[in-house]
């Protein structure tokens, strides 16, 4: 579900952030001179940074924001390692609007990060080992504080994060992170999401997991796991060569997809394994549990 964010907080007054006992301002200033550098202060909150800063370009305007993981924000700032529901979400929504001030209809997303944890059917380690590339894109290695856990592909618009869950907080080991980072909001303008007041509408944020599939689907994906004696000379080399990252780059638009086309036909009818499609499946069927528009049934 919806995990990483950053939003612009209108409409605010400042000092309603300022007397907060929850929040604890803490400047960044000058070794030399004491100046505040970039006219910002910021204070951290289970998962979250609230940022004020003071513009350097007008005089008496000041910008509000908020930046962080609200899936963290719902396990007290400590991890994101479990499912976070569209209920869970809503119950963090609310009380970021009774605690901080913060109006859902007039702050404004400016970056937002979708995706799921699944336990896949084999070792983290071995989807990882599997993935190839996607479209002309190669993967680069995926870091979080420090720490090795995956892979990403780096666009312009989105990122494509596929990761150790279980590596990064020492849970099981095949509990994989598949997420989508929006990094120009104009990608989601058709969903009509553009303020947070808009995360709290199901019709708007369901059809998100489409997109996580979609871009699951275009990986190409090789585990290796192939019956070679079926296969002639001719499919033999093609495999191998749709196998190297570094081939997909050189494809023109057509040739890539009628590589894609072929390498999933090969795969359909040689490879001994189906991860890549159960894995499709177990995407699906989790967005699906986690968009449910379900509260827990109140005791009368």
């Amino acid at each position: 579900m919806i995990d990483g964010i950053k939003i612009d907080v209108h409409s605010l007054n400042g000092s309603k952030w300022l007397s907060n006992k929850l929040l604890h301002f803490h400047t960044y200033t000058s070794v030399e001179t004491g100046e505040l550098l970039d006219g910002t202060i910021v204070a951290k909150y289970k998962g979250l940074k609230f940022f004020i800063t003071q513009s350097t370009k007008y005089e008496n305007r000041v910008y509000y924001s908020v930046r962080g993981s609200l899936h963290k924000y719902f396990n007290n700032g400590k991890h994101n390692a479990n499912d976070f529901s569209f209920y869970d979400l809503q119950n963090v929504i609310q009380e970021l609007q009774q605690k901080f001030n913060i109006n859902p209809k007039t702050s404004t997303l400016r970056n937002i990060e979708f995706g799921t944890n699944v336990i896949t059917p084999i070792d983290a380690k071995e989807v990882l080992k599997s993935l190839v590339c996607y479209g002309k894109y190669t993967f680069g290695t995926l870091k979080i504080e420090g720490l090795i856990v995956g892979k990403r592909i780096a666009k312009q618009q989105s990122s494509l994060k596929i990761y150790d869950k279980g590596k990064q907080y020492q849970k099981a080991t095949n509990l994989v992170r598949f997420e989508i980072a929006i990094h120009k909001m104009i990608y989601l303008k058709k969903f009509g999401i553009v303020t947070l007041s808009d995360l709290q509408d199901i019709a708007k944020i369901e059809p998100l997991g489409s997109i996580l599939l979609n871009y699951w689907d275009d990986v190409i994906y090789y585990d290796k796991k192939i019956d070679w004696k079926r296969l002639t000379e001719f499919e033999r080399k093609k495999i191998l060569y749709y196998a190297t990252p570094r081939n997909w780059f050189d494809f023109e638009i057509k040739q890539r997809y009628r590589a894609k086309k072929h390498f999933k036909e090969l795969m359909q009818q040689f490879s001994t394994s189906k991860t890549h499609k159960e894995i499709y499946n177990l995407i699906g069927l989790k967005w699906s549990d986690l968009s449910a528009n379900i509260c827990p049934q109140i005791k009368r």
